[in-house]
């Protein structure tokens, strides 16, 4: 309701509430240096400032100052300097209070998100500003009261404010984090009506003691039966309202029920209670909500699974490539995975994913912004914070790009929304660059991010950053098993000294025409590789007949035939090589039968074997060797198109007859 009005309203509706509440505690307060008017109000503004900050102050200053003027002047005998002078510097301690907690807050990173890690963050804060505030009081109060009364002053009103605080400025929080929007209808309304005429009779007549055989100190655990329906059944605006409805029946019948040397002792034990009773209640709320989150989140679950399914396959087939050191396949990477979290996540205005570049953020792609333009203002990459372990949130997040734009803000703003809230996480691509992405809200939409939102983009966040580290292992531990496999085939072409080179040209050559006849990924690499590898078995064989440059004698030759053989018995010893141990086997067999060593034919041939097969004989045609002359393009293409059907596969020829020409 309140993240519907204009300005001009919410400021007029927060200065009604206000003088109500300020108003109140003067009416019923029972004595005037206590204190305790202040801190039903200042719960108040603590928890209307810190959500709504600027835009509320000129409503909760009015509220205050027109309600200790009105207060003072008719219920307090003292000047009209004094009571001019009290009401202004004490309206200025409160919004001073609800200034301090929220900068506290966001200094320790606690606000935004109201969970059970942050209470101490949230109690110690509440309770250092109001010491504060309960000091600058109590000694402003000098002017007008004795010395003795000081500490008795100080230590009633900083409780006093602690637990308005801690009750009201909570409560207040939970109805903007955790209610839903604020629907009207005849039911809704009807037990509204009927459960706090309930509550107010039973808080009647327990405190006025009307009653004989029902009073308070007997019955007040009712007020627990009240507090958890309204957790399991009503708003946590139930809860605010009969907080204040608890409390002005006691103020009421304070005087008529409790004796005036036990009225302290009454009050601060009532607080407690009441204090307990709320948290209880808030508690048992947030813990619905969170089921109620959950089951949401399921329901969802089957709609989003597809977008999530969709796009993590297509982030999954992303070669080995994207861990090259190249921008563009770094910009490349960083866009999908941005692509998978707007498809996944919800709850944001704008969004944006960049590299964090050295002094400027680089805008990659972007939802709700001109990229071109984001772009153009060159924010400061030093003021940009993010985070690859946790996302960080951003309360201010229009003073951050202020920050991040020290120069072009004014600009900025003519052109882009006003952002209130920001969540941003980083993604580590390599050492020193860090992509990052940002989800944001604006001043005028009223959404807010709450813990949950939070906790997503933090399980998100974890998931991209171990798949990239999973990646990135693998594909080290797949460049060293490269570097060594190269290495020792280069090994072998230096003890070959008529095929330098040869091996890596038949790999290239397979992986080509596997490609042209469609073959799956997995069996393009394991041919790919099975071709640098195809000639390893000549290591078995002595160098002087390897690298004998006349025509090899019989013996000879029948010797250079068991290569394969040899390099099949290398291979075949790793589990991970067996695949291609048996292409390497049989890259000398002919499509007839004709070959070795084992004769197979035709379709016996594994498409690996036929491919290799294919691909030495034309890197060997093309290159010089002792006793056979280099083969021109045409000379390979009319002996391959002469064998064809004998000695090579016909779909592997066709293929690289093409691939030729």
């Amino acid at each position: 309701m309140f993240k519907k009005l204009s300005y001009l309203q919410l400021n007029i509706v927060l200065a009604s509430i206000i003088f109500g509440a300020t108003f109140l505690g003067y009416v019923f307060t029972s004595d005037i240096h206590i204190g305790s008017y202040f801190w039903l109000s200042s719960g108040f503004v603590v928890g209307y400032y810190t959500f709504f900050d600027k835009k509320a102050i000129i409503g909760l200053f009015i509220g205050i100052l027109l309600a200790n003027l009105l207060a003072r002047f008719i219920f307090i005998e003292e000047s009209i300097i004094l009571t001019m002078f009290f009401s202004l510097f004490f309206s200025i301690v409160q919004l001073f209070e609800a200034f301090l907690f929220k900068r506290l807050m966001t200094f320790t990173n606690s606000f935004g998100f109201i969970k059970f890690s942050n209470t101490f963050y949230y109690l110690g804060i509440a309770l250092f500003i109001s010491i504060f505030s309960a000091f600058l009081g109590s000694t402003i109060l000098l002017f007008s009261m004795d010395f003795s009364f000081y500490f008795q002053t100080l230590i009633r009103w900083a409780v006093s404010d602690f637990i308005g605080i801690v009750i009201y400025g909570t409560i207040i929080l939970y109805v903007f984090y955790y209610d839903d929007k604020f629907v009207v209808s005849r039911r809704s309304t009807l037990n509204t009506i009927v459960f706090l005429l309930v509550f107010s009779f039973i808080s009647i007549a327990l405190f006025s003691n009307t009653i004989p055989w029902f009073q308070y100190r007997d019955f007040n655990f009712i007020f627990i039966v009240f507090f958890l329906i309204m957790a399991f059944f009503f708003s946590y605006r139930m809860i605010l309202i009969c907080d204040a409805i608890f409390l002005i029946i006691f103020y009421f019948f304070l005087r008529l029920s409790i004796p005036d040397y036990n009225i302290d002792l009454a009050v601060w034990y009532t607080y407690l209670y009441l204090l307990i009773l709320s948290s209880s209640g808030a508690v048992i709320k947030m813990m619905m909500f969170e089921i109620k989150y959950k089951n949401i989140s399921l329901e969802d679950a089957n709609t989003r699974l597809g977008n999530l399914i969709n796009s993590t396959n297509s982030l999954l087939q992303l070669s080995d490539d994207l861990l090259d050191s190249n921008v563009k396949i770094h910009e490349d990477y960083i866009k999908r995975i941005f692509k998978i979290a707007t498809s996944i996540f919800d709850g944001f205005d704008y969004a944006t994913c960049y590299l964090k570049g050295d002094p400027y953020i680089h805008f990659i792609d972007t939802v709700g912004y001109d990229i071109d333009d984001l772009n153009s203002f060159n924010f400061l990459a030093t003021e940009f914070h993010i985070d690859t372990v946790s996302p960080v949130y951003v309360n201010s997040a229009s003073k951050t790009v202020k920050e991040s734009l020290p120069n072009n803000y004014t600009k900025f703003i003519k052109t882009n929304p006003i952002i209130s809230e920001s969540i941003r996480f980083g993604i580590f691509i390599e050492q020193g660059l860090i992509g990052g992405m940002s989800f944001d809200i604006t001043e005028s939409s009223g959404k807010r991010f709450n813990q949950f939102h939070y906790e997503s983009y933090k399980s998100f966040q974890k998931l991209m950053n171990s798949f990239f580290a999973m990646n990135y292992l693998n594909y080290k531990n797949q460049n060293l098993k490269n570097d060594i496999v190269l290495s020792l085939i280069r090994t072998l072409e230096l003890y070959d000294q008529y095929t330098g080179g040869h091996s890596e040209e038949v790999a290239y050559l397979s992986g080509e025409i596997a490609k042209r006849i469609f073959l799956k990924d997995k069996e393009i690499y394991d041919i790919y590789w099975a071709g640098v590898v195809h000639d390893i078995g000549k290591v078995g064989i002595k160098s002087d007949i390897i690298n004998k440059p006349e025509k090899l004698s019989l013996e000879e030759y029948e010797l250079v035939k068991e290569h394969p053989i040899f390099g099949f018995e290398i291979l075949n010893k790793s589990e991970d090589l067996a695949n291609i141990s048996l292409l390497v086997r049989h890259h000398h067999e002919w499509w007839n039968g004709a070959g070795y060593p084992d004769g197979l034919r035709g379709e016996e041939i594994p498409i690996g074997a036929q491919i290799i097969a294919i691909c030495d004989a034309v890197s060997t045609m093309a290159t010089k060797r002792p006793y056979t002359v280099v083969r021109t393009s045409t000379q390979i293409l009319k002996e391959l198109e002469l064998y064809r059907g004998i000695q090579f596969a016909p779909i592997p020829t066709d293929a690289m007859i093409e691939f030729i020409k």
